[in-house]
């Protein structure tokens, strides 16, 4: 980057990743998330600065942000089964663990199911433990 343009960010340290751009190019399009992508370069928000530019004054970490985010949601989502039930979540929890493991046996059941049945129940079960967990 041109001293003009990093003067005009305001940028001090320039970050080592992206050059105090705030962007780069990853090599798939997961780009900062990670996990299974697409085989094509990718520009997105640096995972160093978070978009500041500044190695010394990132933004937002959006890694946490989304895990904070994910963490809120399934803490609502055991709220919300609670209430349904007209009960405490924490008193729940026992029903909520076997109600689980059934929907673990239910998805490896022989039985013949619609469509996306076994995918739903393991997301179901996969939900409710996540809302287990954040309960903690």
């Amino acid at each position: 980057m041109t001293h003009e343009f990093l003067e005009w960010r305001g940028i001090e340290t320039p970050c080592p990743r992206c050059g105090g751009a705030g962007w780069r190019c990853y090599g798939s399009t997961s780009t900062w998330r990670g996990g299974a992508g697409g085989v094509t370069v990718t520009d997105a928000v640096c995972d160093h600065c978070w978009g500041s530019g500044d190695a010394n004054r990132p933004w937002t970490d959006l890694r946490t942000l989304e895990a904070t985010e994910r963490q809120r949601i399934a803490e609502g989502a055991a709220s919300l089964l609670a209430r349904a039930a007209g009960a405490n979540f924490s008193v729940m929890r026992p029903a909520v663990e076997e109600i689980a493991a059934e929907l673990d046996r239910l998805a490896r059941g022989r039985k013949q199911r619609p469509a996306f049945f076994v995918e739903a129940c393991m997301g179901l079960a996969r939900t409710l433990r996540a809302g287990l967990e954040a309960g903690r």
